[in-house]
């Protein structure tokens, strides 16, 4: 059976390290991307099972990435992780909506659990 593929979507780099590595040690495979923009290049290039998005992020922010992957792949599972609950965003396009700070362990079932439905 194939690990599972998550791609971190965040422009804050101590945080996409820290999940990487987590991820890792999981036996799951990790890409990264640091803003809408290469959000939605990287996903072309990997096709993640899941993609953990922030919102936030300076130049193409996660909104950008979410129309993007979804309007090329629709069948794109995308967990929004922020912390910002005030931040416009269309919801019914994300698979789940979580928010900061999370529990990586609670992360990691729910990306389990999430991965087995299609």
């Amino acid at each position: 059976m194939n690990p599972i593929s998550i791609m971190i979507v965040d422009d804050e780099k101590d945080l996409v390290d820290t999940y990487s590595e987590y991820f890792s040690l999981c036996g799951f495979k990790t890409d990264a991307a640091y803003n809408g923009c290469d959000a939605f290049i990287t996903y072309e290039a990997i096709k993640p099972d899941v993609v953990l998005m922030d919102l936030n992020m300076p130049k193409y922010d996660g909104n950008y990435a979410i129309e993007k992957i979804k309007e090329k792949y629709g069948h794109a599972k995308i967990f929004v992780i922020t912390g910002n609950i005030d931040y416009k965003f269309n919801k019914n396009m994300v698979n789940k909506i979580l928010y900061k700070p999370i529990k990586l362990k609670e992360l990691k079932e729910i990306i389990i659990k999430e991965s087995k439905t299609k």
